[in-house]
């Protein structure tokens, strides 16, 4: 009986608790690819348990509209309480109510009929994590080159900001729109760059003079209490340039300024554990224009 009476309830109980989980203030992924990537897929298994208890409660086709209803609410709502949404996220619970309807029509005996579908999915919900990390992996090895657009490890690293647009031609372009803050970034993983005094860069404006903003991360920024990062910039004029970017504290004392005003210390930044480089504008009112040939490390 009380085996029977937990049965009945266990739909209640999943339709309690998937919302909250959804719905909680403040609520933050684990840091990390392959944990953000794990995070990412509980959605899955989330909303394929909730079809099933929206179904048991109200019926097939009502349990489908209720919970896609849900997936994109949840959503919706999840800015009111610190949290950001995401249409990768209604895409995961969209994925679980899909697996949950397959389940539902051959309820009896699922076999592969469920089985393999929800294998190959979870391995594609998986395989962006495992193709960054293999791009970090092969990239680190060309150190002390950073660039490497030619290749397609070094071209997934290296990702538009803000209201930029990237492309190749012969190096990266980076075309920016109007507004604050747009370029691009470069997502290394975690490489070590302490044993190198700066970074050079080859850039070809072929407009007007400008600023670039320049920004490094170490893998703790972000963190409570934890890392610390830099950001300084330097003129680009129209032609051809090379730039230097000093990263040893040797190299440059005190503070630094950068297009947002703010400054850091060069040496607070822990330069063994490098996360994210970002090349950016300040505020654009036209289209800019500039072409990254090459990036690379030296001593």
């Amino acid at each position: 009986m009380g085996e029977r009476r937990f049965v009945r309830f266990l739909p209640w109980l999943v339709l309690a608790i998937v919302p909250v989980l959804l719905l909680w203030p403040g609520l933050r992924p684990p840091q990390g690819r392959w944990f953000n990537a794990f995070w990412n897929l509980l959605h899955v298994p989330a909303f394929f348990f909730l079809a099933l208890a929206l179904r048991s409660v109200f019926g097939f086709w009502p349990a489908v509209v209720v919970g896609i209803l849900v997936a994109c609410g949840s959503e919706a709502l999840q800015s009111f309480g610190g949290r950001s949404g995401s249409i990768g996220d209604v895409f995961f619970d969209c994925i679980g109510i899909g697996l949950a309807i397959l389940w539902m029509v051959r309820s009896k005996s699922p076999g592969l009929f469920f089985w393999l579908p929800a294998f190959i999915i979870g391995i594609a919900c998986l395989s962006p994590a495992w193709k960054y990390e293999y791009a970090e992996r092969a990239h680190r090895s060309r150190l002390p080159e950073i660039s490497a657009f030619s290749t397609v490890s070094g071209r997934m690293l290296w990702q538009p900001q803000g209201n930029a647009k990237v492309s190749r031609d012969g190096g990266l372009r980076v075309e920016i729109g109007r507004g604050k803050y747009g370029g691009v970034s470069f997502h290394p993983g975690e490489q070590d760059w302490s044993n190198y005094s700066e970074i050079v860069l080859k850039v070809t404006n072929p407009g007007s003079e400008f600023r670039l903003g320049i920004r490094i991360d170490d893998v703790d920024t972000g963190k409570v209490g934890g890392g610390k990062w830099h950001s300084s910039s330097v003129e680009v004029v129209p032609g051809e340039n090379d730039l230097l970017i000093p990263l040893k504290p040797s190299t440059q004392q005190g503070m630094v300024s950068d297009l947002t005003g703010l400054s850091r210390s060069k040496t607070e930044i822990d330069l063994s554990r490098v996360a994210r480089l970002v090349l950016f504008t300040g505020e654009e009112e036209k289209k800019r224009v500039f072409v990254i040939n090459s990036a690379f490390l030296r001593r």
